[in-house]
């Protein structure tokens, strides 16, 4: 039995980075940017089919038991034949292949002889096809002590857009973008360390051609504790984020097996699957929550839970309820731990109990359906309820961006993969390989930013966000390293926070917001609100500049202003002399804030209060 109190010493971590490449798309000329632009939509269904040794994935499986329509979005300027699977793929884009081998060279990884492309199942309609286009690039590769077990160049997914129970639209915009997939071995030791690692291989990555900003770098993470099954997460967006992810899925895990350990003790026989209609029993009470509920054919269906009585709540955010629902895949229901309540007193719970023939240590699971749907649920619902007599159970996870996780499909087997036929095998010369020019290293990348006014810190964090490049850029055109800082640093990071879509603020909207302060037509604390706009109404700079009211005010109407203002409050300046500005500055800025620049309204403030004094 595992040591539930030493499961933070026998932690296993591996790292998956996947990295856009900075250029076309992998199999045709398309460009790979988003683009809301539609030309036509069109659907399909996706089905499940045995590979060549006769097995059928059992991630694929599930998926295909969903029974869901796929729609997609077809930008007319991002997408073509190849990404609606009507057309065979093009030639492989060279440029992404360069750019692939030469991180494989930046990671002292060895390039395999022949480049291979395999067709990987995938049937959550985020393929057209029901395949991924995969090739292994490079092996055993090392980063700061870690190992790199492989690379991969890959096409990228198409974009989620909506999604429902019985239907998932997607965007295939971002479907073919080139994508480098590394892999780490599982020898990372703590969240923090994995956090770490990830920011390396990340700052690495950047210093070839790859696209920058939210949602071009996905890390996914796989964990092992004390001898259990792995389980992968997906999608961490934030670098930040991973040390938060990491710790609350050790967490996750210890919960699990203390339930774990606490069946053992309590079930001696196996649970058996039944489902009761509580109808009848429950039209009588006085729950808003089933009169809203039930109608149109629903009713109250129940599943007896042996031995999980006090533990379906066990564990606050990491309790087993929301393990059970996120598995079902619905989104509420209601069970014996967290009633009488909602409406429904003890004695109906107890009349419930007598008619589930439950005992002292047993629970149960109430959901509102109709009486077919109501079954499948359940049977969901059962399934993973066996699963935690085993404790941690592999799987793959989703990250929800709030560092906690939900479960998202099993963990896919070896017959997911199998040869692609339509792209011809790439051989790799060896001396073309040996004289690829490497990009310059990180060192030199930091001397440059530090020499244009960024400090060590601020280096880190630009190379860590990605934004290095942008910086470099614009502070050399518009010499305001301070300013431009905290907006790369600071305001981005704040406003992806707000929910606020930073991939909108592109380095040509920088560089026009830019231009506009340079111009004097507004103040540096102007520029949040102004990118805040773009992201959140995806108006550009001009438009967002005239409906937020900036203009460039003339200097002379500050100073008949501050005049004006300095005369009306003349007994506080004489009375309080220079500390007078503290009191007087309040109104200026509730004036001029965001419209001049704080600088210049503070010295044209403290210019007149001295002149007044010295009178």
């Amino acid at each position: 039995m595992s040591d539930i109190n030493t499961i933070n010493t026998k932690v296993k971590i591996g790292l998956e980075i996947h990295q856009q490449l900075d250029t076309k798309k992998l199999f045709c000329n398309c460009p790979s940017s988003l683009s809301d632009g539609l030309s036509s939509t069109f659907e399909r269904f996706l089905r499940v089919t045995e590979s060549e040794t006769g097995e059928v994935d059992r991630a694929a499986l599930y998926e295909y038991e969903k029974g869901r329509k796929y729609v997609y979005q077809c930008p007319e300027k991002s997408s073509c034949l190849v990404e609606m699977d009507e057309e065979p793929p093009h030639e492989v884009n060279k440029e992404a292949l360069e750019i692939a081998l030469t991180i494989a060279r930046m990671l002292n990884a060895r390039v395999v002889d022949v480049i291979c492309f395999m067709r990987k199942i995938v049937i959550d309609g985020s393929n057209t096809s029901g395949f991924q286009r995969t090739a292994l690039i490079a092996t055993e590769g090392k980063i700061d002590g870690v190992g790199i077990a492989t690379m991969c160049l890959e096409e990228d997914s198409a974009r989620k857009v909506k999604e429902t129970n019985s239907y998932v639209c997607y965007n295939i915009d971002r479907l073919g973008v080139p994508l480098i997939e590394i892999a780490t071995k599982p020898e990372i030791k703590s969240p923090e360390e994995a956090q770490e690692i990830a920011l390396k291989i990340g700052m690495t990555l950047r210093r070839a051609k790859v696209k920058r900003g939210l949602g071009t770098i996905r890390q996914d993470l796989n964990i092992s504790t004390s001898g259990m099954d792995k389980v992968e997460i997906k999608g961490v967006q934030k670098l930040s984020q991973i040390a938060k992810v990491l710790s609350n899925e050790i967490e996750r895990q210890k919960n699990l097996l203390k339930i774990k350990n606490e069946l053992e003790k309590r079930v001696k026989n196996n649970l058996l699957f039944e489902v009761v209609d509580l109808t009848k029993i429950l039209e009588s009470s006085e729950s808003n929550l089933i009169s809203k509920g039930s109608g149109e054919g629903k009713g109250c269906f129940a599943l007896p839970l042996k031995g999980f009585k006090g533990l379906l709540s066990k564990g606050g955010e990491f309790r087993i309820a929301k393990e059970l629902m996120s598995y079902a895949g619905i989104k509420g229901m209601l069970h014996g731990d967290e009633l009488p309540g909602y409406g429904i007193n003890g004695e109906k719970v107890d009349e419930i109990r007598n008619v589930l023939n439950l005992g002292d240590k047993d629970s149960f699971i109430i959901i509102i359906e109709k009486r077919e749907r109501a079954e499948k649920i359940l049977k969901k619902v059962f399934e993973r309820a066996l699963l935690c007599f085993d404790g941690v159970v592999g799987e793959v996870r989703k990250s929800l961006g709030n560092g906690y996780t939900e479960y998202m499909r099993p963990m896919p087997g070896s017959a997911r993969m199998y040869p692609e036929t339509d792209v011809p095998h790439i051989p790799i010369d060896r001396e073309y390989l040996a004289n690829l020019k490497l990009p310059e290293t990180v060192e030199e990348r930091i001397g440059k930013l530090k020499a244009l006014g960024a400090n060590d810190q601020q280096c880190q964090e630009l190379l860590s966000n990605g934004y290095d490049k942008i910086f470099e850029d614009i502070a050399r055109k518009f010499h305001e390293p301070k300013v431009i800082l905290r907006v790369l640093n600071n305001t981005i990071p704040e406003l992806e926070d707000m929910g606020c879509d930073s991939s909108l603020i592109t380095p040509k909207v920088l560089t026009e917001v830019f231009n506009e302060y340079k111009k004097g037509n507004f103040g540096k604390e102007a520029i949040s609100q102004i990118l805040r706009v773009v992201c959140e109404k995806r108006t550009n700079v001009s438009e967002t500049i005239e409906s937020l009211g900036l203009r460039k005010v003339d200097v002379k109407e500050i100073k008949d202003f501050i005049a004006k203002l300095v005369e009306e409050n003349e007994k506080t300046v004489k009375e309080r002399g220079e500390r007078s500005f503290k009191v007087l500055m309040g109104s200026v800025m509730g004036k001029y804030r965001g419209r001049v620049d704080g600088a210049l309204l503070s010295k044209l403030l403290s210019d007149k209060i001295k002149e007044v004094l010295n009178k």
